[in-house]
Order: C-alpha cells, then structure tokens, then sequence
C-alpha cells in the first residue's frame, strides 16, 4: 500500500465533487501526483501525535457520492484553504523535529503499517519531509487543492 496526493486546480476539483470516478488522463495526473511509498502511515503517526492541523495522508473532506467501500479510487481531499494551512504548518519542520520523541519500538507498539520496524532507523520515512514540503508550498501557492488516498 502507498500514499497518493493528486493536485487539483479549483475546475478540476468541482469536476471531482461533482463526479468522483473523475480521474485525470494519466499522462496530467503523473504529473501532478505524489507518492510517499510505503511511508504514509508512519507520516501520519508523526504528524498526528504533534497535533497537526489538517489531515495530509487521508484528506479531510469526503465526496458524497464516492463509494467508500470500494478500491476504485479516493473520495477525500483537502481543500486549496486546508492545503495552504498544511503548507504553513510544514514550512518549519525538519526531519528532526517530525521524529523527535519517538523510538522504533513506538512505530512496532502501534502496529504502523508496513511493520518493518526492526530496522535500524525510520529515516526512511523523515526522508520524505523535504519533498513533502516543496509539494504542499507549490500546491499552496498556485490554488490548488489536493486528492488524498491510500492503495
């Protein structure tokens, strides 16, 4: 399983309210798409634990027709708003400070997904930060509002 973020410019989202099976042609959505690999429950973990504003790996707004019972695709995201507040909120965290306090054993105690916490170091997971940022302050900055899903 992977964490996604699609892009959406503010037409392409009211086509995706309006029609959630809406996808991107694949060649856009390529482009417009991140993955955080297997790392996405772990982020997740981190984040919530320090009381981050928005939800950036499930998406805080649920599309009402989507069919959350189904694999087909995300039926959450985050508004153009939520992504500029999830934007501000990452610009001063560092790799150092999303781990900070917590031990492997805590990921093995939690059950995060993909349990391969015998491992020496989660920066397998911190390393993903950087790049996070730079995806939620471009989003922020050209309106964008963001698809958020697991597969």
């Amino acid at each position: 399983m992977h964490g996604y973020w699609i892009r959406l410019t503010p037409d392409e989202l009211a086509d995706f309210e309006s029609n959630p099976d809406w996808m991107l042609d694949e060649e856009v959505a390529e482009e417009k798409t991140f993955c955080t690999d297997k790392a996405w429950h772990a982020l997740d973990f981190l984040l919530t634990r320090q009381g981050f504003p928005v939800d950036i790996v499930f998406g805080e707004r649920a599309v009402e027709q989507a069919d959350d019972e189904s694999d087909d695709g995300p039926s959450r995201y985050l508004t153009p708003d939520r992504v500029r507040v999830a934007a501000e909120a990452l610009a001063p965290m560092t790799e150092e400070s999303l781990a900070r306090g917590v031990s492997l054993a805590d990921l093995e105690r939690e059950q995060i997904y993909p349990n391969v916490w015998d491992e020496p170091d989660f920066n397998w997971v911190t390393d993903f930060l950087p790049e996070v940022k730079v995806w939620f302050q471009e989003a922020a900055e050209s309106g964008d509002a963001m698809i958020c899903w697991v597969a």
